[in-house]
């Protein structure tokens, strides 16, 4: 098929009713997958327009400014810094949920106190609100239809942007309907455009407006009448005022309008009093518009753009340089392509590597046909002012603005440059269409590249909805998706068995460790087996502690159960599912020579912080001992006592240090014993001191697991089942001597026994009667 045959049978083809079906259906499907309120300030978007409909007036920033982002306090706090911006998107939005009860909103919006913003390596608390109130097919409330029909919006307000932007790129390329609708698919499934325009937000009508604006902006440089009619360039100045009404980028864009008529008009030429004539033309009537909103937030803030309310409300001017502003830029980049949650939520690194090559093949096909076109050529002043370049000059412009507000406060949000989606589209569209065009008329790729265009056009548009749905199944769903379920304990992965019962809400049957030992720096994960029984009015908060002896904490987690995803107020009956979770260390506690054991305790905290009791009456159980390892090696470690030749054990355990002292006043004898572990022990033993006498009959005893010490202090018991070969385990412990001995020659020995059946660890080379190693000679006479 030749190209003119190709761009034909585009013309007269359905392509952009299927583009623009399938970029509504993927919106709309976007919008159900991701729950509400999962967006940036979608929560604030929404009950702003609620507050303006059960108000009937608009919202104010209160004086001074506080921030109340996720705990609101007062009626304002719902509203953010959204109670500042330009009001048109809320005042729409207001008259599509008057017909809805929303009275539960706010009381049915339970912020996650856990979630990890902005941090997409979080393992669990990506969610930033508890979903057990939000489903539409369950919930009745009318909060939860309106926002769902708020997030309808946005998807049709998108259908409309890409409308402008097939029509605009008609107007530039009217005999290549492909490189049109390359433009609007390159839009359409861009996955952060998608995302945005499942959302609640006024970015999605101020990216519509200006990108309205722009494409009047073409119908009036490119229209066959020299002299446009009075009512377009007052249809462009009102578009203009509406966009100011929507958000500050309107400001910006009156600034390019007026540069833009002015500079076309003496570059074409054209008398001054008729190029005045425009710029009132379109300057009245979007300050007609502007003026009014400019004056009341003078009144209000002292700043007519109310900036300094969104400074204020973020916590005050950072300060920032423009070096650091440009560090940010890699984020910016990314959030351009695909951010999802709240700035927690990455694709796979090869969808930004997929994305990034179409712009840089893009631009590499735009350099090569104007170095193939314009050689030889020399650049005049009026090229430097020609359309391609102003349009141009509003992407710059639109980043320029944007790097002036991430100056005070952070804003690195790709979102934040839809407004100048419609330049973008087209450089990016033009740069691929001449690229495949050159490539596909080569020689050497000709066999490789015989796709027609429509062929291609199919290609790429079902590569891009795929990307999509990869997204949406493999990437977004994951993070908000219920636990694991299973029949009954026998079919759960439950590698340690437990019973440990919450009366009414449920028990925890078992747990599963991946290891039991935790590093430093470590992550620890483990699995929590529940089955549910009930659940609660509000969300129980579930903590998981790694504590010493003392009840220090070294690592932890509190949540709700699910990642976060699966409260107690979500809990369906008679269900048994597994929590994942990952305990992060929260202090910095190994020794540098010695292990510990640290005690795995769990519980329920309810909505008011008490902790809650179990059928035992206990508020935290300890389900497990783990060990701690050491924050170093044995090597310049100091072993009190050390023997010339240490005392092997059945070659599992060494004992190479021993220090003793006698504490006279209170006839007590302290033991510092060293142990070094040789091999893993799959049995619990136990440490024994005994006391003899000459007849070698018993006098007293000390037998207890080995126990260990942390920077100086008891850490208590630490079972010979978590020793790693290597570890270095000071083991202290006191026997107290009986006040009455009678004179004799006493002796104390020590050894290491089986607790199940007694039986003794063999001493390997030393042969000691019943493998217990003398370690002390005790001489009393008869003067006591």
């Amino acid at each position: 098929m030749s190209n003119e045959q190709g761009a034909k049978a585009i013309h007269h083809s359905p392509f952009l009713p299927l583009i623009l079906a399938s970029y509504l259906l993927l919106a709309l499907a976007y919008g159900l997958v991701n729950p509400l309120f999962e967006a940036p300030d979608e929560h604030l978007h929404f009950f702003t327009a609620v507050w303006i409909a059960d108000h009937n007036a608009l919202p104010s920033v209160p004086q001074p400014a506080t921030e109340r982002f996720f705990v609101p306090e007062t009626e304002a706090d719902w509203l953010g810094q959204e109670a500042a911006q330009p009001p048109l998107y809320y005042l729409l939005a207001s008259f599509l949920v008057r017909p809805f009860d929303t009275d539960y909103g706010r009381e049915q919006t339970i912020h996650n106190p856990f979630v990890r913003l902005g941090d997409a390596s979080a393992p669990a608390n990506r969610n930033a609100f508890i979903h057990a109130y939000d489903d539409w097919r369950s919930n009745p409330a009318g909060h939860v239809w309106a926002a769902h029909l708020l997030r309808a919006l946005s998807a049709v307000i998108g259908l409309g942007t890409l409308v402008l932007i097939h029509a605009s790129a008609r107007l530039l390329w009217p005999e290549s309907p492909y490189r049109a609708l390359l433009a609007v698919s390159l839009v359409a499934f861009l996955p952060q455009f998608t995302f945005q325009h499942s959302a609640i937000s006024n970015d999605v009508l101020v990216t519509f407006l200006a990108t309205a604006v722009l494409y009047q902006l073409l119908r009036l440089e490119i229209a066959p009448s020299a002299r446009p009619s009075r009512s377009a360039l007052i249809f462009l100045g009102l578009t203009i005022g509406l966009t100011g009404l929507t958000k500050n980028q309107g400001t910006a864009l009156l600034v390019y309008v007026l540069g833009f008529v002015f500079v076309r008009s003496w570059v074409q030429t054209r008398p001054w009093g008729d190029t005045f004539q425009k710029l009132l033309l379109v300057a009245i009537p979007a300050l007609t518009l502007i003026a009014p909103l400019w004056w009341r937030n003078y009144l209000l803030y002292g700043d007519i753009t109310a900036v300094n309310q969104f400074i204020a409300l973020a916590g005050g001017d950072r300060g920032y340089t423009l070096l650091q502003v440009l560090a940010e830029t890699p984020g910016l980049w990314l959030s351009l392509f695909a951010n999802f949650g709240w700035f927690n939520i990455l694709a796979p690194a090869w969808v930004y590597w997929f994305w990034t090559g179409l712009v840089l093949l893009a631009v590499a096909g735009a350099v090569w046909q104007f170095f193939t076109q314009r050689a030889g050529w020399t650049v005049g002043w009026r090229d430097l002012f020609s359309l391609p370049v102003l349009l141009a000059g509003w992407v710059v412009l639109v980043y320029a603005s944007l790097v002036l507000f991430m100056l005070r406060t952070p804003a690195a949000q790709g979102r934040l440059l839809f407004p100048a989606l419609l330049p973008l589209a087209l450089g990016l569209a033009y740069g691929l269409s001449v690229g495949f065009d050159k490539l596909s008329h080569r020689p050497s790729l000709s066999r490789w590249l015989s796709l027609s265009k429509p062929s291609f056009l199919i290609a790429h548009c079902s590569l891009l909805i795929a990307l999509n749905l990869f997204l949406l199944t493999a990437v977004l769903r994951p993070v908000y998706a219920p636990p694991p379920t299973f029949a009954s304990p026998e079919t759960a992965p439950i590698t340690h068995p437990v019973d440990i019962v919450y009366p009414d809400l449920g028990r925890l049957v078992g747990y599963q460790l991946a290891s039991r030992s935790l590093t430093r720096s470590d992550v620890f994960p483990l699995t929590l087996f529940w089955a549910t029984e009930g659940r609660t009015a509000q969300p129980v908060t579930e903590f998981v502690q790694l504590v010493l002896e003392n009840g220090e904490r070294v690592a932890g987690t509190d949540t709700f159960h699910g990642r976060g995803n699966y409260s107690t107020a979500q809990w369906q009956p008679a269900q048994l599912f597994a929590d994942e979770l990952w305990l992060e260390p929260t202090a910095v506690l190994a020794d540098p020579c010695h292990p510990a054991a640290l005690r795995l305790n769990v519980g329920l905290r309810s909505d008011d912080g008490q902790e809650l009791p179990t059928a035992q009456g206990a508020t935290t159980t300890t389900i497990s001992l783990v060990r701690l390892a050491p924050a170093g090696t044995n090597e310049g470690c100091e072993i009190k006592g050390a023997l010339d030749t240490a005392v092997s054990f059945a070659d599992q355990i060494a004992l190479v240090g021993l220090a003793t002292s006698h504490d006279q006043p209170d006839n007590t004898l302290d033991l510092t014993l060293t142990w070094r572990s040789l091999a893993p022990v799959a049995d619990e033993q136990v440490v024994f001191v005994h006391l003899l006498n000459s007849e070698g009959n018993l006098i007293t005893a000390y037998d207890s697991p080995p126990t260990t010490n942390l920077s100086g202090a008891d850490g208590g018991v630490y079972p010979t089942t978590l020793w790693q070969p290597s570890d270095t385990i000071r083991d202290k412990r006191s026997l107290v001597l009986p006040a009455d001995l009678p004179p004799d020659t006493y002796q104390i020995f020590i050894g290491l026994y089986r607790p199940t059946d007694f039986a003794r660890l063999p001493i390997v080379s030393h042969d000691y009667v019943n493998h217990a190693l003398p370690v002390f000679e005790w001489v009393v006479d008869g003067g006591g």
